[in-house]
């Protein structure tokens, strides 16, 4: 897919770019000229660096990696300050970086089926998120910046290895569905009864039936 990507790359004014399911093995440098760029889609294919000039498209809104084999999250994507739909699912990274948390603009950020083993200390900072999906990790605490999402309507924490939520989870007011089956959790916090507009919860823990309400 050289050929296609060093091609696209002429066209300086594009603003939405779909490279989905093309086997590309290489983002190429070229590609980062498109400073008008304002959603790519490189899902579905083999990439497996995440180049630092990522951080050059300021106008890009989403981005969309989706199942491709990226193992670094380079520290310039926190210069994509107007990014609000980042998509790294199913990718082989254990770490986001915490600068991700400098984009205050993302609405929906998509860590699923990662092998992340924690999330940033300071996600809090991302007052505007609404849905956090970390399914199928290997989390084993959730930092307690986590209740200042006070924007949060969706967060999925399913098939970790949670044994522990911030005391203080019922911070999170605006949480519509909340999803925290297959962990280590014994136990949900008092405080989760001041999430009053919860109206869809999931928790269960490694071997136990499933307990799960919509409200």
């Amino acid at each position: 897919m050289y050929a296609s990507t060093h091609l696209v790359s002429r066209f300086r004014k594009l603003e939405d770019l779909n490279l989905a399911m093309n086997n590309i093995r290489e983002l190429q440098k070229q590609l980062f000229l498109l400073r008008h760029l304002r959603v790519l889609d490189v899902s579905d294919n083999e990439v497996s660096v995440l180049p630092p000039e990522i951080g050059q498209l300021h106008q890009l809104i989403e981005l969309n990696l989706n199942r491709n084999t990226i193992t670094d999250i380079p520290e310039t994507l926190k210069n994509c300050k107007q990014l609000q739909n980042l998509n790294l699912n199913g990718n082989p990274f254990t770490r986001l970086p915490e600068s991700i948390c400098e984009c205050s603009s993302i609405t929906i950020l998509s860590l699923n089926d990662t092998t992340l083993t924690s999330l940033p200390a300071n996600i809090g900072a991302l007052v505007n998120l609404r849905v956090l999906d970390c399914r199928e990790n290997h989390l084993r605490t959730v930092p307690s910046s986590i209740v200042e999402l006070k924007q949060l309507e969706e967060l999925d924490l399913g098939q970790n290895d949670i044994e522990e939520l911030p005391a203080k989870f019922g911070k999170l007011t605006n949480l519509r569905e909340f999803f925290i089956d297959v962990n280590g959790l014994a136990t949900l916090p008092d405080s989760i009864a001041e999430c009053r507009n919860l109206d869809q919860l999931a928790f269960r823990r490694v071997g136990e039936s499933n307990y799960s309400t919509t409200g």
